[in-house]
């Protein structure tokens, strides 16, 4: 499997991670715990892909190690929680646990892909059960740190299939991917914008 080549994925990944696991975070808990649970998580997958890039160039026996440790504190965490709140709530948490575990030795396109899933479901999930106009917040900067991260992979894409002289002039023209979070910005706020002013009709209460 073709190993990721621009560090800008893994930053892109960090911050769409997080914002899936904050807004877990805060529509599961209060503001206190939630901003706790948020900085933890933030500190540990912060410093799991510093580690994966790493990986990415050593491929270091200890950072596996490391990976297993967290693996089974996220098993050991899955299993308490099963008891103490029941099987949605320890699930999430063996989720974000296990993702936790693998950003250690992240370093290839597949783990990339596998990474980008648990954010999705995590954010669909806080979606569910999110009764705040917050969360509005976590959709936007979601969105728009999914598409720097899809750029990014396809730059990365890219460079992996680049060979010779065609690499060399990739390298010096590649540029962060900032183009492309403009223009989600501008479409979330032209939707915002619309709906926010355009009138709606009244629901037609048909109760198919």
């Amino acid at each position: 499997m073709k190993r990721i080549q621009y560090p800008p994925v893994y930053a892109g990944l960090y911050v769409l991670l997080l914002t899936a696991v904050s807004a877990v975070m805060t529509a599961q808990a209060s503001d206190a715990a939630a901003l706790a649970g948020t900085l933890f998580w933030a500190l540990l997958y912060g410093a799991g892909f510093a580690s994966g890039w790493r990986y990415n160039q050593d491929s270091s026996e200890s950072r596996k190690n490391v990976t297993n440790v967290v693996a089974v504190l996220a098993l050991l965490l899955f299993v308490g929680a099963l008891f103490a709140t029941g099987f949605d709530k320890a699930f999430l948490i063996l989720a974000i646990g296990i993702q936790a575990a693998r950003n250690f030795t992240l370093a290839t396109r597949r783990d990339f892909y596998y990474s980008y899933v648990i954010s999705l479901v995590l954010i669909l999930y806080a979606a569910s059960l999110s009764k705040e106009a917050l969360f509005i917040v976590y959709i936007f900067v979601y969105v728009l740190a999914a598409v720097f991260t899809l750029m990014a992979d396809h730059i990365d894409d890219t460079l992996a299939r680049a060979q010779g002289g065609d690499r060399e002039v990739l390298i010096r023209r590649m540029s962060l991917p900032v183009k492309g979070l403009g223009l989600a910005a501008a479409v979330t706020a032209l939707s915002i914008f619309f709906y926010l002013l355009i009138p709606r009709p009244p629901s037609p209460h048909v109760q198919a």
